[in-house]
């Protein structure tokens, strides 16, 4: 199965998804923060420790969700992103996702069945 990178300051919302996708085969690693999270995929880039798929929160700490794969792109970062929002996407917000290749956003705490429909969706799409 898939390696994948959950990023949500949220444990209530991090810890339920961990469970779905470790319930599922994947591997999952947790960050609570966007630059702990940063530092994960930066220091994995190109290795088996890269995540195929991350997870991550719109709203984190200091920083929103696309700043966050903003960065992950400009470090070398290719694999899809799924986004998590507490709120319905406006257009503006799509366009600003759009910008840095992320195609698929979650209301959360997402349902079980979204979230493993949308993690397959976008694996099945990496390959």
């Amino acid at each position: 199965m898939a390696l994948i990178l959950v990023v949500d300051d949220h444990e209530w919302v991090r810890q339920p998804v961990q469970a779905i996708l470790e319930g599922e085969g994947h591997d999952v690693v947790a960050k609570s923060d966007g630059p702990s999270a940063l530092e994960y995929v930066e220091g994995t880039l190109g290795s088996s420790q890269e995540p195929d798929l991350v997870i991550a929160d719109h709203s984190m700490p200091g920083m929103y969700g696309y700043e966050w794969v903003g960065w992950a792109r400009k470090s070398g970062f290719k694999n899809p992103v799924i986004l998590l929002s507490g709120k319905e996407a406006t257009d503006e917000f799509r366009t600003k996702y759009s910008e840095v290749r992320v195609t698929r956003i979650l209301l959360k705490p997402p349902t079980q069945e979204s979230l493993i429909a949308a993690v397959q969706a976008e694996l099945e799409g990496s390959i």
